[in-house]
């Protein structure tokens, strides 16, 4: 079947794409599990290098566990059934900690609100969102720039600084 439709412009952004061209600081750490990009990623225990998902609550409220924000790097390679981009596991992973992202949220967000990180349960560990259930937690020096509709792009603000 031929295409029929075409898009004029290409879309607004993608999900764990730089919002704008504003300050951002990036750090980089070595991921020990695979990490789906626009995830919320803390560091690997007893590691300054490496990092992972948020497994506990512990590790989302502690400010000096969370990282940032995997940001989308379209030089790895990805399976080609994937469905989320992700860094594979002893890759190098891109993490915003400072700055905006697009996002993809899990539930209804407003702007300006707390946002919360899912550490287990059902759903993408790393997943943001905003309200909380026993498998998420408040993230401290985030909140919804933009908000949006469940499964939808909204942008987060991030500053891991002074956290």
């Amino acid at each position: 079947m031929s295409q029929s439709t075409y898009n004029l412009e290409p879309p607004v952004g993608y999900h764990g794409g730089e919002y704008d061209c504003g300050f951002n600081d990036h750090i980089s750490a070595l991921a020990t599990e695979d990490i789906p990009m626009g995830s919320v990623v803390v560091r690997a225990a007893g590691a300054h290098n490496k990092c992972k998902l948020p497994s506990t609550a512990a590790e989302v409220t502690d400010p000096g566990s969370v990282l940032g924000i995997a940001v989308f790097d379209s030089g790895h390679p990805q399976d080609a059934n994937a469905t989320v981009a992700t860094y594979k596991a002893g890759s190098r992973v891109q993490i915003l900690h400072v700055g905006r992202i697009r996002i993809r949220f899990e539930d209804v967000v407003n702007p300006g609100a707390a946002l919360f990180v899912r550490f287990g349960g059902a759903g993408t560990k790393g997943a943001l969102r905003g309200a909380t259930d026993a498998a998420a937690a408040a993230l401290a020096g985030a909140n919804a720039y933009q908000g949006a509709g469940a499964g939808a792009l909204g942008v987060v603000e991030i500053s891991r600084r002074g956290v």
